[in-house]
């Protein structure tokens, strides 16, 4: 009889409490693991934007930098920006573009300039964002629109006493991450002044 109930198994009970915390260990190490991965695939995200941006705003330093390779699109830029007045509101607009947005491009075509520029129709905030997931980049569709990276510019006409003007160009990036819950939350944006003669 004793040797009987020391050879006796696990009751179901047991089995099913046992059972019950392993699958609570489980799930709880599988939140940690889901939540790891979105933190990585976030920051990758972020990265590559920031690249991009970075990528604008070195073709616009280009540019300007030597006008007389890139004339046609320097003379474009200036073009855009002609009429412009200062804006007050310039840095607030969130994920909405300006009448001046515009993307820059490495051209591969002979005998067109080093760097063109395409302007782009205005879009509101829903579309931009409902319309870029993951990586944005700089490329408008068919239709002018941005596909959630652009610039603008804020210019400053010179001075008299011999001061150049200038235009803060804004670098903007506008996307909805792939593990976000809001369109749109996902927003970078860079900043580069750059000098101009008339």
């Amino acid at each position: 009889m004793k040797r009987n109930q020391a050879e006796r198994g696990d009751t179901l009970v047991e089995v099913t409490v046992a059972m019950a915390v392993l699958g609570l260990m489980l799930a709880a190490s599988l939140a940690v693991i889901n939540r790891g991965l979105m933190g990585v695939s976030n920051a990758v995200e972020r990265t590559s934007v920031r690249a991009s941006l970075s990528s604008q705003a070195e073709l616009l330093r280009y540019v300007f930098d030597d006008p007389v390779a890139n004339q046609e699109t320097y003379g474009k830029i200036l073009d855009l920006f002609k009429y412009a007045k200062p804006s007050k509101d310039l840095g607030q607009n969130g994920c909405k573009i300006g009448g001046g947005g515009f993307y820059l491009s490495v051209s591969n075509v002979v005998g067109a300039p080093p760097v063109e520029m395409h302007k782009l129709n205005q879009a509101d905030t829903n579309n931009l964002a409902n319309n870029v997931y993951g990586q944005p980049e700089a490329a408008g569709d068919n239709k002018g629109n941005s596909l959630g990276i652009w610039i603008e510019g804020d210019k400053h006409d010179g001075q008299q006493n011999g001061m150049p003007g200038y235009i803060d160009f804004y670098v903007r990036a506008c996307w909805t991450p792939h593990a976000a819950q809001q369109p749109g939350s996902g927003r970078m944006e860079s900043n580069v002044r750059v000098y101009y003669k008339k």
